[in-house]
């Protein structure tokens, strides 16, 4: 060809978006070449090879690479968007993945803002552009196409070339995700209380301040109610000397920081909140063992329990039912953690303006642990993992992230255990799926990634691992004749595995995995408001333990799935 040296093959230079293309294409490569294929390190060699000698080429101001790649400093050669993209994107995916040693984080991370300040231009109608695009090139095809510094000088430059702002969208994408995990050692601070676990471990909440005791069951905001404790200022600690019921005559609103509910404190079979919801948006919060349950008194449509917007938040311990919408839903919040709780009986066909509604939750966030939380008799929802469009932009920086679900036991879902978690990232791991009579399918599925226009086309990411689909319970004649449709189940395994991430997401506080058996077993013997038991919480642990329904909803008559507090009564 005219175009190269007749001894060597290689062309005069070294063309930046050629470079470019290559570096994608490593990264692209690795996340379809099997992990034990003979090739494959050799390709993560090559993407470290480019790490070791582009720095020598790029400008030592701007940090950026040039269109004539090996050329930096002679006269006429221009800064190129479209390779320094390609190279930033392809290096952050790379430490991302672990294809590059976290050492390199630091460069890494500071290549994204500079090519920003390079050449990402603010338009007077708030609209970028990207500047300093070649527009094309190549080699061969016409004489002029023969490789020298001319000819690549000689191609226009454009804005905001195709070639550029694709790899642009996912660089700021790769960035996002890396700046949505904390990198930082566990801390060597107090944890909230003995057993506290996850990423919620270090909470304060109340620790140090004032002291209230609840001794009146009562819900008019007096001195001795718990809605004058929660809504005081300033660190506190509620304990209870009464035990029962307490009838909320509104939303029990946790605005300000800085607080415990030490429901394990009542004497007796504890406190249970009933006809309104609790809803968390203070920082700071620990809540032990209360039962929350909502019921239909008031005709509200609300989740029993749910966090926004707050962090540092431990909910141990509770038992949560009897929801209009979701049983209980924490997102959009951050370093919490939601452990030991029983999330069960969701009213589906009730109150809810859509019709049948009767879910677990939506749970995600950012740097949160749940762990050993039993769902039980949930329509759908067990949990939805949250998606985008449930966040605002700035929220999405800052709450959104690793979520760690581990060690949980989920039983008889009617239409889906796990769906969504579009655009997240999310450990997966030794948890238990037991269907149940209402359990629409018996096929292995236990986790749908499911992406739609509504709330996102990208995927959420999973690192699945020793999670346990347990059928035992579906003998010959029971759930109305239904069997295990084995070959679909082993079929769902395969599945999950070759989707799986290699490894696990990084998140700022490890939280240690127990075997999935050893995990259901603990669980049902130490989950929800567990230092005595209510009648109810009796009764779903021992369905769970047989594979049974007790009760069936009213309107739809699906076991276990009930539409009225009232129909287990």
């Amino acid at each position: 060809m005219f175009w190269c040296d007749p001894q060597t093959g290689l062309s005069a230079h070294a063309w930046g978006r050629a470079n470019g293309w290559y570096a994608v294409a490593l990264v692209e490569v690795l996340d379809y070449l099997p992990a034990k294929h003979p090739g494959r390190q050799e390709l993560i060699d090559q993407l470290n090879y480019f790490l070791e000698v582009l720095p020598k080429w790029a400008d030592k101001e701007t940090g950026m690479w040039y269109q004539v790649l090996d050329c930096p400093d002679r006269e006429g050669n221009y800064q190129e968007a479209t390779c320094s993209i390609m190279f930033t994107y392809a290096f952050l995916k790379g430490l991302r993945m672990g294809y590059i040693d976290q050492s390199h984080k630091e460069y890494i991370l500071g290549l994204y803002p500079k090519f920003i300040d390079r050449f990402i231009r603010e338009n007077e109608d708030g609209t970028i552009s990207m500047t300093d695009c070649c527009a094309v090139g190549g080699l061969g095809g016409k004489q002029m196409r023969k490789g020298d510094f001319e000819y690549y000088l000689s191609e226009p430059i454009i804005e905001n070339d195709c070639k550029g702002v694709g790899p642009f969208i996912w660089a700021s994408l790769e960035w996002e995700a890396l700046h949505n995990i904390d990198y930082f050692p566990e801390r060597d601070l107090p944890v909230a209380f003995e057993g506290a676990e996850g990423c919620g471990k270090y909470t304060v909440g109340g620790r140090g301040g004032k002291e209230y005791v609840v001794t009146s069951l009562a819900d008019d905001g007096s001195e001795g109610t718990l809605r004058h404790a929660v809504e005081a200022e300033g660190p506190r600690t509620v304990t209870f000397a009464v035990s029962g019921d307490i009838h909320l005559t509104a939303p029990l609103n946790i605005r300000n920081p800085y607080l415990s509910i030490l429901g394990e404190t009542a004497p007796g079979e504890g406190i249970t909140l009933r006809d309104h919801n609790v809803f968390i948006t203070a920082d700071q919060v620990i809540i032990r063992y209360l039962r929350v349950r909502l019921g239909t008194k008031y005709g509200v449509e609300a989740d029993a329990m749910g966090a926004r917007h707050c962090s540092n938040v431990i909910i141990d311990h509770c038992s949560i039912s009897w929801a209009t919408d979701e049983n209980a839903s924490f997102y959009n919040f951050r370093d919490a953690t939601v452990q030991w709780c029983i999330i069960s009986e969701a009213l589906n066909s009730s109150v809810h303006h859509k019709g049948q509604h009767g879910y677990g939750g939506i749970w995600g966030g950012r740097n949160v642990s749940f762990h050993h939380n039993l769902f039980a008799h949930n329509s759908s929802r067990n949990p939805r993992f949250d998606h985008p469009r449930i966040y605002w932009h700035d929220d999405r920086m800052y709450y959104r992230g690793t979520v760690d679900f581990k060690n949980n036991v989920v039983y008889n879902w009617g239409m889906k255990a796990i769906y969504g978690g579009e655009e997240g990232w999310f450990n997966v791991e030794d948890n238990y799926f037991r269907p149940g009579p209402a359990t629409r399918h018996l096929d292995g599925e236990w986790l749908d990634i499911s992406t739609s226009l509504t709330t996102s086309m990208i995927p959420g990411e999973f690192y699945i691992d020793d999670n346990v689909y347990d059928v035992s319970a579906v003998k010959k004649g029971g759930f109305d004749g239904r069997k295990p449709e084995y070959e679909k189940i082993a079929e769902r395994e395969k599945n999950y595995g070759e989707v799986s991430a290699e490894d696990p997401f990084a998140i700022s506080v490890e939280l240690e995995s127990q075997d999935a058996d050893k995990a259901y077993k603990a669980v049902l013997k130490h989950a929800g408001a567990s230092k005595k038991r209510d009648a109810i919480d009796k009764r779903i642990i021992k369905e769970v333990k047989k594979g049974k329904a007790t009760y069936r909803g009213s309107v739809t008559g699906f076991p276990g799935i009930i539409d009225s507090e009232n129909d287990v009564k």
